[in-house]
């Protein structure tokens, strides 16, 4: 049975309010980032709180009910989030709506690119394709104890 839009409402704003939370959790580190690099570690505050969960059951119902499924949006996910909350009725004042866009996207397309390929290679089976990306494991493992 497919959920009603309601039930898509309610997933899609539980996650809005994880990556809230992770955000607030993070404050302290984000406060000592560089003021040009404030909004990309705040991202990669919700990147990782965003895959600490598998959403793919909820990205597929997104999908099919003509919803983006939030799959690429690494560079703007709070962004991404608020979307969709949109669209599905959620009101948000201007100075709550994220910065962060697609555009941003573009222009961190190499730096993106680069870090799937160093997931999808960590992931891998095979040890002498092993990558290590010590920066977002240390990054994953500060967030999974806020």
């Amino acid at each position: 049975m497919q959920p009603s839009l309601a039930q898509l409402r309610t997933a899609v704003e539980r996650i809005y309010q994880n990556l809230k939370t992770a955000t607030q959790r993070a404050g302290k580190v984000i406060a000592v980032v560089h003021p040009q690099q404030k909004r990309s570690a705040t991202n990669l505050i919700h990147y990782l709180a965003r895959r600490r969960e598998d959403l793919r059951p909820l990205q597929d119902e997104l999908h099919n009910a003509g919803l983006s499924s939030l799959a690429s949006a690494e560079s703007h996910i709070m962004r991404q989030v608020q979307a969709v909350l949109q669209r599905l009725g959620v009101d948000f004042l201007k100075k709550e709506l994220s910065t962060g866009d697609f555009m941003a996207r573009t222009r961190l397309l190499p730096t993106l690119t680069a870090l799937k390929d160093i997931l999808h290679r960590s992931g891998g089976h095979h040890a002498k394709k092993r990558y290590v990306f010590r920066p977002l494991q240390i990054a994953e493992r500060f967030l999974g104890n806020l």
